[in-house]
């Protein structure tokens, strides 16, 4: 058995987690199950605490001190099982590699360390792959989205990825029909890389024809934390959602819908944790699940993105440098209703740095294209014909207080508003006069609630300036 492994270049450590963690087809023995990822991380702190490694349990001095193991649940019996499936472990590795398959485990150097880093205990302990193991490491932009998609969310993915293909960036998703197939092609078709993680039958896709290609230029690689032959399970399919943002820098949400599915779970539970920054289509045919996301913190981009010039990567960072994930449990609803957002296309929800803020104060009349408020200004400007505080203008919009708050900073600088006191109100210039005392406007007054002016003062509100 020993020879046979070390072939396929196993490392020791790799082999023991393989035997524990792993299935080799029926078992004979119904009542004992391979360790779960909870039980094998147990079984990892057990190891630690005594100074052993997983390859130590290989050797009949460690399975001696294994006798001892003190784990609730974790029964010596069991683990001597599974230890001793050597010849099971063998033929399956034989098979794995005749289909071109490989293996790696957490201890491994070619294991991502982008999983280990970002997830921690959750990063799963077995990667079965099939391709180039070196694109694990190049991150990437994740882009996922439903089963069921219409012919603009097609493609906006298919364009995004060959975008991402052409400036090279890697594209990460997860091989599902839908928006993951059509990212996937997008990319790899224009001569850019893709990770693909598979949630099941990993050794079928890996010898399927439509992959057959980009796996042998080395564009493209495929994993599963699941065995390779493994059947369609829902609870796999949600959880490996986290390996694809974990493997990425920055994600894009191309269609989901809200409160349920594979995507809508996956992305509010990226920006729960502040993996990696959220982009979300957003415009008139974008789903309730992306309007939705992207008042919970996502990155909001327009149709308009995909026509123009810029640099993607720059792009990217640009945007999501400045943004604040936040960690609601719950999506917040859209107090403004669903026809009105529909309307609006914002490019980005990420705040401007003082830099480009100052920058665009000396150059007003010639913004430069990829400063984000110069898309986003317009939709607001059109809502300020009347006074406005902060808190209804990111209501509209869906979007946070601090990010309507930094935009509207912005214009005040640009003299693009005007800002009202008591309360604190906006307003475009266009839409006030001035009045004849020093420092007023006039606006129209409304009286419901409201205390009323010192004799002289009425109809008219005092403005602070900026």
């Amino acid at each position: 058995m020993s020879n046979l492994i070390k072939s396929h270049r196993l490392s020791p450590d790799t082999q023991a987690i393989l035997l524990l963690c792993a299935s080799f087809g029926p078992s004979p023995t119904a009542d004992v199950k391979p360790l779960s990822l909870r039980e094998y991380n147990d079984l990892g702190h057990w190891l630690r605490r005594n100074g052993m490694r997983p390859a130590d349990l290989l050797e009949p001095e460690g399975l001696g001190r294994l006798q001892k193991i003190d784990v609730p649940g974790m029964e010596f019996d069991r683990l001597l099982w599974l230890i001793q499936r050597g010849t099971a472990l063998a033929l399956a590795v034989e098979s794995w590699s005749n289909k071109g398959l490989w293996v790696i485990s957490r201890v491994d150097d070619a294991y991502p360390q982008r999983l280990k880093d970002r997830l921690k205990s959750l990063a799963p302990p077995i990667l079965f792959g099939a391709g180039n193991q070196n694109l694990l490491s190049a991150g990437g932009v994740a882009i996922v989205g439903s089963r069921d998609i219409d012919e603009d969310a097609a493609v906006f993915a298919n364009t995004f990825a060959s975008t991402c293909a052409r400036q090279g960036i890697q594209v990460v998703s997860g091989g599902a029909r839908g928006i993951d197939i059509e990212a996937m092609e997008g990319a790899y078709r224009h001569g850019g890389s893709v990770i693909g993680v598979l949630a099941n039958a990993l050794a079928q896709a890996a010898a399927s024809k439509k992959y057959r290609e980009p796996l042998m230029q080395g564009a493209l690689v495929l994993i599963s934390p699941v065995h390779p032959n493994s059947a369609f399970n829902i609870g796999n399919a949600m959880s490996r959602n986290k390996y694809i943002y974990a493997l990425s820098d920055w994600a894009l949400v191309v269609s989901s819908s809200f409160n349920k599915g594979g995507t809508w779970t996956g992305a509010v539970e990226n920006l729960k944790h502040g993996w990696v920054p959220l982009f979300v289509r957003s415009g008139a045919n974008a789903p309730e699940g992306n309007r939705r996301l992207i008042g919970q913190g996502g990155i909001s981009v327009s149709a308009q993105f995909l026509v123009e010039e810029l640099r993607l990567r720059d792009w990217l960072a640009e945007c999501s440098g400045q943004l604040v994930l936040r960690d609601d449990k719950e999506p917040e609803a859209t107090p403004s209703g669903k026809a009105e957002v529909e309307t609006i296309e914002l490019r980005t929800a990420g705040q401007t740095s003082t830099a480009e803020q100052m920058a665009a104060v000396d150059s007003v009349t010639a913004p430069s294209s990829r400063d984000p408020f110069y898309t986003v200004w317009p939709h607001i400007e059109q809502k300020l014909d009347t006074p406005r505080t902060t808190k209804e203008l990111a209501e509209i919009f869906s979007v946070t207080q601090k990010q309507m708050n930094d935009w509207l900073g912005q214009a005040v600088r640009l003299a693009k508003v005007t800002k009202l006191s008591k309360p604190v109100r906006f307003i475009t210039p266009g839409h006030y006069e001035k009045g004849t005392s020093g420092g007023q406007l006039s606006l129209p007054l409304t009286t419901g609630g409201k205390k009323k002016l010192p004799p002289g003062d009425e109809g008219k509100v005092r403005v602070e300036t900026p």
